[in-house]
């Protein structure tokens, strides 16, 4: 598990992005924006679900 301690949220809290958790949701189940995620940080995400899918 890796922390993304450099993701800005409203919270300031650590947050984690628990990849083989993975699940799909419609948009329309969000409610609100709660924070961003940093480029760098998305791209290695993005690498990380498509080594866990075998894409």
């Amino acid at each position: 598990m890796k922390h993304y301690n450099r993701l800005r949220n409203r919270y300031e809290q650590l947050t984690i992005a628990l990849i083989f958790q993975l699940r799909a949701i419609d948009k329309t189940r969000m409610k609100h924006k709660i924070g961003e995620v940093e480029e760098n940080v998305l791209k290695e995400i993005d690498h990380s679900i498509r080594l866990l899918l075998q894409l």
